[in-house]
């Protein structure tokens, strides 16, 4: 396949997003989003506990991308010791750390950043004011400082969008339906949230958006575009 281009993999895809934000937030996508899961006649989010968006998207979500980093580390594991797993013990590194700096970039993120997810919010039956967008960086004024920006969640099933250049180099085919399984995942984590008050559409698709830059970044810099080595044992051939 053609060599990654900055344009078209990094800063396209960048501009996007910044598009999409800004779409979010001039149309203020975030709350009627969140209008249409919740029940004002309750003040309760009915989606909260249910069994699709709690039992299925949020747990079995997260246990479906803890497998795909297992079985990543089970293939670099059996790489180092069996000729059968050495041509993927790159493609199974780059996997596993794509899965981890995502996910840990966007829980990093909700520590140090302040903003509430939705059932937080007064006006969603919570307890917490809704800080503007401008006191992100800042403190607390007067509150407990939220935890909820950007989704972690979401950028689990985001994250297996590097599956795409996993396969990009084998099957061309496999590579495109790879990154159209991990966009969905995405999505569909995405949709599971906002439907439990977890998080605001925004804040999914900043963890989409940074799941991609931490998969083509290390595509292009530490793995320098190459992820099957050519220097297969002949064992293995």
């Amino acid at each position: 396949m053609q060599p990654i281009r900055l344009v078209s993999h990094l800063v396209l895809p960048s501009l996007a997003a910044i598009a999409l934000l800004i779409l979010c937030f001039r149309l203020d996508l975030d709350h009627r989003l969140a209008e249409l899961f919740y029940d004002r006649n309750s003040g309760k989010w009915p989606f909260k506990h249910s069994w699709w968006a709690e039992t299925l998207i949020h747990s079995g979500g997260r246990k479906l991308v803890i497998s795909a980093a297992v079985v990543s580390l089970i293939l670099l594991v059996e790489s180092l010791f069996s000729p059968l797993f050495y041509a993927w013990r790159r493609s199974a590194l780059y996997l596993l750390l794509c899965i981890g700096l995502s996910t840990g970039l966007a829980a990093s993120g909700k520590q140090l950043l302040n903003h509430h997810c939705p059932w937080s919010l007064q006006q969603y039956g919570g307890s917490a004011l809704e800080q503007p967008w401008s006191a992100l960086l800042s403190g607390p004024v007067g509150q407990e400082k939220g935890h909820c920006f950007p989704s972690g969640h979401a950028a689990g099933g985001f994250a297996l969008s590097a599956l795409y250049f996993v396969l990009r180099d084998h099957h061309a085919r496999l590579a495109r339906l790879a990154l159209v399984f991990g966009l969905s995942l995405g999505v569909i984590f995405s949709i599971g949230q906002m439907a439990r008050g977890a998080h605001f559409l925004s804040h999914n698709i900043v963890s989409a958006w940074l799941c991609w830059c931490v998969a083509t970044l290390l595509f292009i810099g530490p793995f320098r575009g190459r992820l099957a080595p050519n220097d297969i044992p002949l064992s293995s051939r």
